[in-house]
């Protein structure tokens, strides 16, 4: 049965993963270049706003994540309706309370600014910072209400559709802000862009993937089993939460919205590479462990480290070729308004050469094993949580992301334990990636050296 079936999950992964990936490739230069484009039509400030507020927005939901999708996607019951109008109910309960939490965090700051109790000329005092935040409830509400087609579809690796509407919907949202930026540079029109972007996707979901309509169900056997397996991913999503972002709390109170947004642009930079490998392993690889563990349970080490191959040959030759040249990238890119942000890279693209080693959660989340993420994120966190006081009282501020980096390396052993539990380590093949990282320093090299040279 198992090399009957093995063909068929290797061309759907193959076709879902070219599909993903171009996909994503797109809209990441509709999102570069929308970016190079609003950089000049709006000042840095508003960068570092929306960032900040972006950055309570994915907190909230985070922090109220039980694994709907993944439930959809692991679940034998998957493709069960009721089971998807159940939920999908949840998932409108989830984004009314993520709506409700954003109107009260918005409402806090705009008391706690009017009596002075923010850092001035932070990020944090600015007058447009509560707003922002309560007008993202509206995005709460609209991803609530976006049918499980979408999850079906990954499901069942077929992607197509999702890609040409999340493709489409960006041109949409970008074209919006740019439009009205003109006329009017305020923060507000990247709002209005988030919100056209949000509102026609979810409008989509519903009329533009096949499949039949959801309808409100509330089925408590069900929910029980929803919760009983989303009860590990929200904790590890929190915990997930605080680790990942640690250094945009911490930045808050340090720099200014002028230096927060440098720092935005160099975020975006990562966040752009961090969204295709978050694609790879969220639509490709967690839906085919998935199977494999389901149907043939003795491939699944075959099918992770065919799975590895691609994504670590990627990562690990991107790390240190941004290590080396990324003030030399976004000093071409960008005017010097964003100086900073090329110092804000190359610190942050360290983080990359451990991402090979995430699809290992999405192992853990196939094989049932979701609670193994706790340790290893708790780990990470009293890293920061040890490291960062100490950097910035011994060495200063300006380190700080240093700490969070040595965070997420400091989690790697207990991933390997992990995996070798499972019967999922090649010690072998975890070495011979490293070589890439040297291949990965000499294009840096060379990419500088010719930039210098033509514009010398």
């Amino acid at each position: 049965m198992a090399s009957a079936q093995a063909p068929s999950l290797r061309r759907r992964s193959l076709l879902a993963g070219a599909i993903a990936l171009s996909g994503h490739a797109g809209q990441t230069v509709i999102r570069f270049g929308s970016n190079l484009i609003m950089t000049r039509l709006l000042a840095p400030e508003m960068f570092g706003v929306m960032a900040l507020a972006f950055l309570f927005l994915m907190a909230i939901n985070l922090f109220s994540d039980i694994g709907l999708n993944q439930n959809v996607i692991q679940q034998e019951r998957g493709d069960d309706r009721r089971f998807l109008n159940t939920v999908w109910t949840l998932q409108i309960l989830r984004g009314l309370l993520i709506a409700v939490i954003l109107l009260l965090v918005g409402g806090g700051f705009q008391v706690a600014g009017s009596y002075g109790f923010l850092p001035p000329d932070s990020t944090y005092s600015s007058p447009e910072l509560p707003l922002v935040i309560m007008a993202f409830s509206s995005i709460a509400v609209i991803e609530g209400l976006k049918s499980t087609k979408l999850a079906t579809a990954g499901r069942h690796l077929v992607l197509g559709r999702v890609t040409a509407i999340a493709l489409f919907t960006q041109i949409v949202s970008v074209g919006v802000m740019i439009l009205i930026a003109i006329d009017w540079p305020t923060i507000w029109v990247l709002v209005i862009g988030y919100l056209t972007g949000h509102g026609l996707s979810c409008l989509l979901s519903h009329l533009a993937l096949k499949g039949e309509s959801n309808a409100l169900c509330w089925d408590v056997p069900m929910i029980k089993e929803i919760i009983g397996f989303g009860k590990w991913i929200f904790l590890s999503s929190i915990l997930g939460f605080l680790v990942n972002n640690a250094d945009r709390w911490i930045l808050g109170f340090f720099l200014t919205p002028v230096a927060f947004g440098a720092y935005a642009i160099a975020a975006l930079i990562l966040e752009a590479l961090s969204g295709v490998f978050q694609k790879f392993t969220s639509v490709i690889a967690f839906p085919a462990l998935s199977e494999v563990n389901r149907n043939d349970p003795a491939r699944l080490k075959s099918v992770y480290y065919k799975l590895r191959r691609p994504a670590d040959a990627v990562t690990l030759m991107i790390a240190p070729f941004l290590f080396v040249s990324g003030s030399t990238i976004i000093d071409l890119l960008y005017d010097d308004r964003y100086e900073m942000a090329g110092t804000f890279l190359q610190i942050l693209v360290v983080q990359i050469g451990s991402w090979h080693l995430r699809m290992a959660g999405d192992a853990f989340m196939a094989v049932g094993r979701p609670r193994y993420l706790i340790p290893i994120i708790l780990v990470r966190l009293a890293t920061i949580v040890i490291s960062v006081p100490a950097i910035i009282f011994t060495i200063g501020s300006d380190f700080v992301l240093w700490g969070v980096v040595l965070s997420i390396y400091a989690a790697i052993p207990l991933v390997l334990i992990y995996k070798w539990r499972l019967g999922l380590l090649s010690v072998r093949f975890e070495v011979l990636t490293l070589l890439y990282l040297p291949v990965g320093c000499l294009l840096g090299f060379a990419f500088v050296d010719s930039v210098e040279w033509l514009f010398q």
